[in-house]
């Protein structure tokens, strides 16, 4: 049986749901990440871990609006739940700038580092990216020299067409790949 692994790009699918409307208003609700892993991975083969990679959201949310501070309860509240979900590891960026032009720094190279550093110690067979991001395409490329089968679930309309002439599978991101995670 065929093994698993399934990376996410957290903030890229997040902002991909919003803008093609894949998703209603995902506050104070969010996607369930083994949910999405589970259906891309099929019965037919194993899934063996799912690597979330998201940042925190900036502390000073707790000093914005009502609005604000409720996103960031809400938004700890969904990562903590995630920790907590069988199979699935959690890893975080860090937020850089001002608090109105933040960006997120080390996520895409911690991603790609995860999916070579897993691939050469035999952890799967099969790496399922979900990112619309070209930044992975040089791990795919070494992946793929190792003999493993690469999987691309992309958004329409803004995926890197380098990334996903590598995928052996490309296929586009479906409203049914996703379910709702309550939080509390």
């Amino acid at each position: 049986m065929n093994k698993v692994a399934v990376f996410i790009d957290h903030t890229n699918v997040y902002y991909r749901l919003k803008e093609n409307r894949m998703v209603d208003d995902l506050w104070p609700t969010f996607y369930n990440p083994l949910y999405l892993a589970e259906k891309l991975t099929g019965s037919n083969r194993e899934l063996i871990e799912v690597n979330f990679f998201c940042t925190q959201p900036p502390v000073h949310m707790l000093k914005g609006t009502e609005k604000d501070i409720t996103n960031y309860k809400a938004q700890q509240s969904y990562y903590s739940a995630i920790g907590k979900l069988e199979k699935v590891n959690m890893f975080y960026g860090r937020l850089t700038g001002l608090p109105n032009s933040l960006q997120e720094k080390d996520l895409d190279t911690q991603m790609a580092v995860q999916i070579l550093e897993k691939a050469f110690s035999q952890r799967y067979d099969i790496c399922v990216i979900i990112a619309n991001d070209g930044d992975y395409a040089s791990a795919v490329q070494v992946i793929k020299s190792y003999k493993k089968r690469v999987e691309l679930v992309y958004f329409k309309g803004k995926c890197s067409m380098h990334l996903r002439s590598l995928a052996d599978l490309p296929r586009k991101a479906k409203r049914s790949y996703f379910q709702a995670m309550p939080i509390k």
